[in-house]
């Protein structure tokens, strides 16, 4: 009985992929897309930010917008692509629903296209199924990464064409150098180091060392495109690896690796197993020296540490693909198959548990409170701060062409915890020392958020004569330089 339950014929056989293929490409475009439709605005802290960029690169285009300072830490390669759709009239929102959505199941599909043409159909079919499985793959999506995404298209796309010797290699190389350098810098060490392997045995040899000369070049060329933000965007970032380690190194807005090991944990060990089997077929190819350059920053706790699980777990997905096809073929015992069917099933579960969780980093009262007070706010030079870091963002994006700041990465007013706690908790003199290093007429504003996490203790700041009320969110500086 069992025998015959597993008894397919030939022809089903060879269809069996391409059927598979289907049915996990529905999978993930329904998880992918569910939040479109269950929540009106995107998930995640970075919409409005994105909002913002979009708008200024879109409007400045062909030329490099002026940005403040801490924008500048944003590569320019995406939204230099994305200005030109913008300027002949797709809308922004676009970029920040439908296309977005859109984008982390492409992103998939290309990975496990590429690996159809390594490893065949089957092990295609699967890379889908674990970019469904994936929970940091997810929640990379929820963030709203959309340079990490883009700079994986086009890293799985340089890889393959280093494989297959094309020169395209280099236009897609330049193209992830420019969008994200995060994940530039590990393209680069994962480059760098296979290029150094590839020297054994062939020292000698004038097309290596073309090859990698043509390689270095596109990387100084990349270089150029950051010259206008060379301190915030280069200097800073790659300083910050040496200088901020352990725990004096910031995590990045991800959760911990170790919520990974727990909630995902069937699929990094069918990963890490397809990781052991391909070192079998081959040594140092570029997916297995990817998945090994993102372990020091995630061991050794370099900056933004957390973020790296990211990439550690995409490049990954296509050995646990490897590990599921061994394991189905290794053990042919129904029993056993049975077993790898429910543990699959099991992580299923559990990644779609979590992402249903997921919701916006925003409550939907505050966003349309922030969304109002977009309209009523009046034009002028002053400055625009949100008193929370939730709102702030999404005020951004909504004003991008006003001066606005808030608590976190903004330039102004540029306080730390310290000095914003002074502010929001402090008396009227230390509220006046701080404003007057701000321009009389500073727009303060407030959320239902705002108000129901700080409560009573902000009694005394919604009551100080230094500001004036403009609305039900909006505060007037009186005090100001």
């Amino acid at each position: 009985m069992w025998g015959m339950a597993f008894v397919i014929s030939p022809k089903m056989r060879t269809r069996l992929p391409l059927i598979a293929a289907y049915v996990f490409l529905a999978l993930l475009t329904i998880k992918f897309f569910l939040p479109f439709f269950r929540f009106p605005i995107p998930l995640g802290y970075d919409p409005g930010i994105y909002r913002f960029l979009f708008l200024k690169y879109a409007q400045s285009f062909p030329f490099l917008p002026e940005l403040p300072r801490w924008a500048g830490e944003h590569p320019p390669g995406l939204f230099l692509l994305s200005a030109p759709f913008l300027r002949v009239g797709i809308p922004v929102e676009w970029f920040l629903g439908r296309l977005w959505n859109l984008t982390p199941i492409l992103v998939a599909v290309a990975l496990a296209v590429e690996f159809f043409r390594r490893e065949g159909g089957v092990v295609g079919a699967l890379v889908l199924l674990a970019a469904f499985l994936s929970q940091a793959y997810y929640d990379g999506f929820v963030g709203m990464y959309w340079k990490t995404y883009a700079a994986l298209l086009f890293v799985i796309f340089t890889f393959g064409a280093l494989e297959r010797k094309s020169w395209m290699s280099l236009l897609f190389a330049f193209l992830a150098l420019i969008i994200h350098h995060q994940t530039g810098l590990l393209l680069g060490l994962t480059i760098a180091t296979w290029w150094g392997l590839s020297l054994r045995g062939r020292f000698n040899d004038k097309r290596v060392w073309m090859t990698g000369g043509l390689l270095a070049a596109v990387a100084l060329a990349s270089l150029i495109f950051y010259l206008p933000h060379w301190t915030a965007a280069v200097r800073d970032p790659f300083t910050s690896i040496y200088n901020l380690r352990g725990d004096l190194a910031p995590g990045g807005s991800f959760p911990d690796p170790i919520f990974y090991v727990r909630t995902a944990g069937i699929l990094l060990a069918l990963g890490a197993w397809g990781f052991i089997l391909s070192l079998r077929k081959e040594k140092g190819s570029l997916w297995q020296l990817a998945v090994l350059w993102t372990l020091p920053f995630i061991i050794f706790r370099l900056v933004f540490y957390r973020r790296f699980f990211l990439q550690c777990d995409f490049f990954l997905l296509p050995f646990a693909a490897m590990g599921m096809r061994d394991i189905w073929m290794r053990f042919r015992a129904p029993q056993l198959r049975i077993l790898l069917v429910l543990l699959i099933l099991a992580q299923a579960a559990i990644s779609v548990r979590i992402a249903w969780d997921r919701i916006p980093a925003i409550d939907m009262q505050s966003y349309a409170a922030v969304q109002e007070i977009t309209l009523t706010i009046p034009a002028g030079e002053p400055p625009v701060i949100a008193l929370d870091n939730a709102a702030a963002p999404w005020l951004l994006g909504a004003l991008p062409d006003r001066n606005v700041g808030g608590p976190g990465i903004f330039d102004i007013p540029g306080w730390k915890e310290e000095r914003w706690g002074e502010f929001l908790y402090g008396t009227h003199e230390q509220r006046s020392a701080l404003l007057s290093l701000l321009p009389q007429g500073t727009l303060f504003v407030g959320s239902p958020f705002f108000l129901q996490y700080y409560g009573e203790h902000i009694a005394g700041f919604l009551a100080d004569k230094c500001f004036t009320a403009k609305g039900e969110w909006v505060m007037e500086s009186v005090c100001g330089k």
